[in-house]
């Protein structure tokens, strides 16, 4: 009878722990035919609440149970854990619907295998230094305060001393909006208080901290922040997901950098020296008909250009401002410059090994000179391999950033002035590379005949553009150098520092200018 008792009471219990072990349900969602639009939402059944949820994707929060923005095709996992620590743990994907999404989602693994090598960070694998992101403190901005803000902020009364030790959620000021009643701002954390300076001056009762119709305050980087509580110890950064933030430093960037400043030394500051040969020769000083080559220097210059003006010297750089700050362009402009020596370095050895036919075509790059110029080094073998990848990889890149990423650009933009064209961005593609492939078929003859006449014309709008834009903002030129200065050398350390700044500015450099990618190479290679 015992035995009976004993063997019912497990069985109850077994059943009653079953029950309530963490079980998720999870619902998805494909709300259009745009890609990385997937919708994941997950139910918990049994558990105690509150329960946090831990995403792969990093920019879903550890409280939301729905995951937005998601790739279609690719595969997403979430932890769940109740507030007795029980954990449940599920895997769900958006399923593809769209051409656009399937290529995406498979895209989307091979892109991420292939970052891990180039971007891979040796000097904070072997211990150089520590690549979390930490917070020295947390600015405190004005409550609410937007970007286009057009109030008035006025500091009404301190409610704790500069220096003071504060706790989070202790009230530490009230600002007074003009037209509207005063608010209590709250501090955000532990740690010490400190009053901000508002325009180089400290910041006192009854002082203006945020002018809307000041264009000043709206161009100056922070001007809505007028106090921060710094921590008494170092704080990592967390994304949404409770992933700690790191900031690496790519073996690649700091390999293009470090060859740039080597060839500018090397080639005795040719990027300076040789300036007034090189607008010669864009002018066609030096050209010659009787020369072998398929293009004049200029359509060689103009081929190059066509691929950097608007996709790096536009996307990139706002690229850039928005991951490093305003300090990222001093950067790009320091890449800029030393990589006018990469460029032609990489440029006369295009020339120098390129290969000539019987018919007069002519045929050069880097997959050229990295064979049969590492040949003539005794290192043939070598050279082979890096001129297969080299081709290799300038396929993908070519279908990456040469030519997906410029098609999207275009499409976004055409569609925030033509709202009828959402939804037909494969389409827009296709017409796209049909227009493309009429110009590209004919070899690089027919691009040189195009782009010698279109990058003229859209280098000319860019300037102009830029121009137009420099005078409407004349009375901030003055902030904007002040930003990009104080953000290359003085930046928050909540941006990563310094070097984050360097390394977001060269990346987005090499992008732009593509000094060292060695399309350029391509290019003149036929002149």
């Amino acid at each position: 009878m015992n035995k009976i008792v004993l063997f019912i009471a497990f069985l109850f219990t077994a059943i009653f722990s079953q029950a309530q072990e963490l079980t998720l349900e999870a619902t998805t969602s494909n709300p259009t035919t745009e890609i990385n639009d997937g919708v994941i939402e997950v139910a918990v059944l049994n558990g105690t609440p509150p329960y946090t949820y831990k995403w792969s994707n990093q920019s879903t929060s550890l409280k939301s149970n729905k995951a937005t923005g998601v790739t279609e095709g690719f595969e997403y996992s979430v932890l769940v854990t109740d507030s007795e620590g029980k954990t449940a743990t599920g895997y769900y994907q958006v399923e593809s619907e769209h051409i656009t999404e399937i290529l995406n989602g498979g895209a989307v693994p091979a892109v991420a295998a292939m970052g891990n090598v180039l971007f891979w960070d040796p000097f904070s694998a072997i211990g150089i230094y520590d690549p979390v992101v930490y917070a020295e403190g947390k600015n405190i901005s004005i409550p609410d305060w937007e970007a286009g803000d057009l109030n008035k902020y006025t500091l009404n009364r301190w409610l704790k001393a500069d220096g003071s030790t504060v706790k989070k959620g202790e009230p530490v000021a009230i600002i007074s909006i003009e037209g509207k009643d005063d608010v209590t701002v709250m501090s955000p954390s532990k740690g010490v208080f400190k009053h901000l300076e508002s325009r180089g001056n400290p910041l006192n009762e009854g002082d203006v901290i945020y002018n809307g119709e000041n264009s000043g305050d709206v161009v100056e980087t922070g001007a809505h922040l007028f106090s921060r509580v710094e921590y008494s110890e170092k704080t990592p950064l967390l994304h949404p997901n409770g992933d700690v933030q790191t900031k690496g430093i790519p073996f690649i960037v700091v390999w293009l950098v470090l060859g740039a400043l080597f060839f500018t030394v090397r080639m005795g500051f040719i990027n300076f020296r040789g300036f007034k040969h090189s607008i010669d020769l864009a002018k066609g000083k030096y050209d010659d008909p009787t020369a072998p080559g398929q293009v004049t220097h200029f359509q060689a210059l103009a081929t190059a250009v066509s691929g950097t003006v608007g996709l790096g010297n536009i996307a990139s750089v706002a690229v850039a401002i928005s991951l490093g700050g305003a300090g990222a362009t001093f950067w790009m402009i320091l890449a800029g410059l030393l990589g006018m020596s990469s460029k032609f370095v990489e440029c006369t050895l295009g020339v120098k090994y390129r290969f000539i036919a019987e018919d007069g075509s002519v045929y050069g790059g880097p997959m050229n000179y990295l064979r049969y110029g590492l040949e003539k080094q005794s290192k043939k073998g070598l050279g082979k391999v890096l001129a297969v990848m080299f081709a290799i990889l300038a396929i993908g890149a070519s279908f990456g950033g040469g030519n997906m990423f410029q098609s999207n650009q275009a499409f976004a933009g055409l569609v925030t002035q033509f709202k009828f064209l959402e939804g037909y961005g494969f389409w827009f593609g296709v017409v796209t590379a049909v227009l493309v492939g009429f110009v590209i078929i004919g070899g690089i003859k027919s691009i040189a005949k195009v782009t010698e006449k279109v990058v003229p014309f859209m280098a000319s709008v860019y300037v102009i553009a830029a121009l137009a834009v420099i005078i409407i903002n004349i009375e901030n030129i003055g902030p904007a150098f002040s930003a990009i200065i104080d953000g290359a050398f003085s930046p928050s350390a909540i941006k990563g520092g310094i070097i984050g700044v360097l390394i977001v500015g060269f990346q987005r450099a090499a992008f732009s200018n593509e000094a060292g990618v060695g399309s350029a190479a391509i290019a003149h290679s036929a002149a």
